[in-house]
């Protein structure tokens, strides 16, 4: 499976004939490599995919954040959303690193993070992914290359469903994650 597969799947799914190239002159070509990316990596954060996880440890950065938190941590150039920081509750995302505390039970020097990163090889996605990125393809290129507002809803249908048995299947590839409450939610009740 490779990226042009993906792309006239949709292409399909759209009733349009297939391309051999993204670089290729025509108007289903350009919508689509000008979609093509960000849709994919929309797609690959909706859900921590099995196949897309990764396991890291960062080394804490020679600057630290200006105020707030002791330690910072430069995010991987494949990082797309971050599943957890290994004993650490306290962090916070922001430009493109990790701001944490020694005082979290981190150490000073590094960081092991579980996150998504950016898959580019499409060989290496689960079936059903590869099935939900191409119906939002589809969905998205709808009204550049058909212009129907009928085939548009039913797009939108198509892709929710696969998108929701997709998301169904892979929770079920791995242990529940289950949130630990804290004093503001217990102190509700």
């Amino acid at each position: 499976m490779t990226a042009i597969d993906v792309v006239n799947l949709a292409l399909i799914e759209l009733g349009d004939r297939t391309i051999n190239a993204l670089s290729e002159d025509n108007k289903r070509a350009k919508t689509m490599n000008a979609i093509y990316v960000g849709t994919r990596d929309e797609v690959l954060r909706l859900c921590p995919w099995t196949f897309a996880r990764t396991r890291l440890s960062i080394s804490a950065d020679a600057s630290n954040p200006l105020w707030g938190y002791g330690n910072r941590y430069a995010l991987p150039a494949d990082f797309l959303y971050m599943i957890s920081v290994e004993n650490l509750e306290d962090y916070t995302i922001e430009d493109g690193y990790i701001h944490a505390n020694s005082t979290s039970g981190v150490a000073d020097t590094s960081l092991n993070v579980k996150y998504i990163k950016r898959v580019t090889d499409m060989s290496k996605a689960d079936s059903l992914f590869v099935q939900a990125l191409a119906a939002k393809l589809a969905f998205k290129a709808c009204d550049r290359i058909t212009q129907s507002n009928t085939k548009k809803d039913q797009l939108r249908f198509d892709y929710e469903q696969v998108a929701l048995e997709a998301k169904r299947l892979n929770g079920q590839e791995t242990t529940p994650y289950f949130f630990k409450e804290d004093e503001w939610i217990t102190e509700m009740d």
